[in-house]
């Protein structure tokens, strides 16, 4: 039934995944909207503000959050829709990028990575309008920015920016230098205005000390969870089969299907090396790795030819999610 809803384009196939997502939101207590920033990590130029105003009300978290990760779904859904990433009109990736996403149960409050994954998602609807464009200055200039700015919520997103950049030159048509230095430039500009301030205002050297917490700072990754590693493994059984077919498929797949895949794939990519490489880097980094992921595991789903897989696949997700939120293991 969940499937056969998100593998269509009517109006209740919009309405079930935010109504399910925030069954998963309702459900958690007060304890739950809280979460354990490490010295520095809520205190990055552009989340400050908002987690200043809202650090003392712990349904406001969860409803930014809430609202943050809805926002997320709309932006992927966009995305499917206007590149043509499958043949049949379906709010797959979105249903199943949230779903993925119910059962992180420590990210069901505020955290800087939502902001952060809002720009890079836009960031990345720039760098697909870049195909087989000559000269696409204007997309990959405002790539660049968008993800500067998201920086600014999550430092750890400044390691996306190679991805980025190469996205761009992937994409476009007689891609050169120039499409390089105006994706660095772009994203470069947001940070130079802040540095600007800080120094005009004296306030540069606290600032730098902030940045390097928020690189330096070891995060333990997943500590004492043995339910969150079972519901990574079933995730990563997805993409496993899921990349078996993808390649089985690939060669059939529109050139720019391939080039999109392509740059999700670096994306992917860049989130397990942040993971395995940045000390501050922890569970936060997987919210961005499951948007290529949903995608994938979207046209793994497409790819049976009866609908009781997809039907089982999904009731798994949500069954352990469930658990995991239940139970809190």
């Amino acid at each position: 039934m969940i499937y056969r809803l998100a593998n269509s384009n009517r109006l209740i196939s919009y309405l079930i995944f935010p109504v399910l997502a925030l069954v998963f939101w309702l459900v958690s207590g007060t304890e739950d909207y809280h979460y354990n920033f490490f010295d520095g990590e809520d205190q990055m130029v552009l989340f400050r503000p908002v987690h200043f105003l809202v650090k003392n009300s712990p349904l406001a978290m969860g409803a930014i959050s809430f609202l943050l990760l809805i926002l997320a779904g709309v932006i992927l859904q966009r995305m499917n829709t206007e590149f043509g990433f499958f043949r049949t009109k379906n709010v797959l990736p979105a249903a199943l990028f949230i779903y993925f996403v119910c059962g992180l149960s420590a990210f069901h409050t505020l955290h800087p990575i939502y902001f952060s994954l809002i720009f890079l998602l836009l960031s990345l609807y720039r760098i697909f309008n870049v195909f087989d464009q000559r000269k696409p200055y204007s997309q990959v200039f405002e790539s660049g920015f968008l993800l500067g700015i998201g920086s600014m919520f999550y430092l750890n997103s400044v390691f996306l920016l190679p991805s980025v950049v190469a996205g761009g030159m992937i994409l476009g048509r007689e891609t050169g230098w120039r499409e390089i230095v105006l994706t660095i430039a772009g994203f470069l500009t947001p940070w130079l205005f802040t540095f600007t301030y800080f120094f005009l205002n004296d306030g540069l050297p606290q600032q730098i000390t902030i940045l390097e917490a928020n690189l330096m700072t070891t995060n333990p990754q997943f500590g004492n969870k043995p339910g969150i590693l079972i519901y990574l493994g079933y995730i990563g059984l997805l993409i496993f089969v899921g990349s078996l077919n993808m390649i089985r498929n690939y060669e059939e797949k529109k050139i720019s299907i391939r080039q999109y895949y392509l740059v999700f794939f670096l994306i992917f990519v860049s989130n397990l090396i942040i993971l395995g490489l940045v000390p501050s880097a922890s569970e936060e980094i997987l919210l961005v790795a499951l948007t290529p992921v949903s995608f994938l595991v979207s046209n793994l789903l497409l790819s049976f030819k009866r609908h009781v897989w997809g039907e089982i696949i999904i009731y798994m997700i949500l069954g352990i999610a469930a658990y995991l939120k239940l139970t809190a293991v």
